[in-house]
């Protein structure tokens, strides 16, 4: 029998979650996503991904017409995002700091859309056929672009 495929999970955080843990199911209405993470109006927009020294991965950060300015904070683990990457409907740009060591990967054909990335001490990559779109990236560390992967 041939094995069957792991299916990504879509899940929405909530507009009151109980924390900023972006691993905490708790936040989420269908747990925590590995498919497309959507975001509209809530009480929490700082956002932390820390999830014990592993990666989180998630295909995309979709941001709904209603959402507010989040912001993200890439610590003690790494950040991939391997699907669409970032789709924006809001008018509200969304800011992901990656500091401490930790990695960002854009894959596949993710793009950083018009994100705002500090990239800080840290590393940043894009793979594959993945793009910076039109994202504003503040750099004090690495940032890489591998494959066909554009700025």
């Amino acid at each position: 029998m041939a094995p069957f495929g792991v299916v990504a999970q879509d899940s929405t955080w909530i507009a009151s979650p109980p924390t900023n843990a972006f691993n905490n199911a708790a936040n989420w209405t269908a747990g925590v996503p590995t498919g497309v993470a959507t975001f509209g109006a809530s009480s929490r927009t700082s956002i932390d991904t820390a999830n014990g020294g592993a990666v989180t991965t998630v295909g995309s950060l979709s941001f709904t017409t209603v959402a507010p300015a989040y912001t993200f904070t890439v610590s003690n683990g790494d950040l991939t995002l391997n699907g669409a990457g970032i789709t924006n409907s809001s008018s509200n740009v969304p800011t992901i700091t990656n500091s401490s060591g930790n990695f960002i990967n854009f894959q596949s054909s993710a793009t950083a859309a018009n994100a705002v990335i500090n990239n800080v001490t840290s590393f940043l990559f894009f793979k594959n056929t993945s793009t910076a779109a039109n994202a504003t990236i503040n750099n004090t560390g690495t940032v890489t672009f591998q494959d066909t992967a554009t700025a």
